[in-house]
């Protein structure tokens, strides 16, 4: 029997610095209204896997940006084999954030 993977928390998210004594000590990146003490450990996991995912993901659509101003005609585009790694990027960055590696 296939188990059904459960997603992360839709968004929006939030950034929050976090203080002790009055002096910042970290932060936390989490979805707004989020309840750690009633989350699921499935959840938690998939959203973990999302931030990890998240610096790929902004690489990837940096590059896709990059590619669609080629295509627009400006001279600082990508070349298509950059497209193509682009949109490779593009989908290994999704895969790892779902956790399909």
């Amino acid at each position: 029997m296939k188990t059904e993977q459960v997603g992360h928390t839709p968004g929006p998210w939030r950034y929050r610095r976090t203080y002790s004594n009055g002096e910042e000590v970290g932060c936390a990146v989490m979805p707004m209204g989020y309840d750690l003490s009633t989350s699921n450990l499935d959840e938690n996991e998939a959203n973990a896997r999302l931030i990890a995912a998240a610096p790929e993901l902004l690489a990837a659509c940096q590059s896709l940006m990059r590619a669609e101003g080629m295509q627009r005609g400006d001279r600082d585009g990508c070349t298509m084999g950059e497209i193509s790694q682009a949109i490779d990027a593009a989908r290994a960055a999704i895969a790892k954030a779902l956790g399909h590696e």
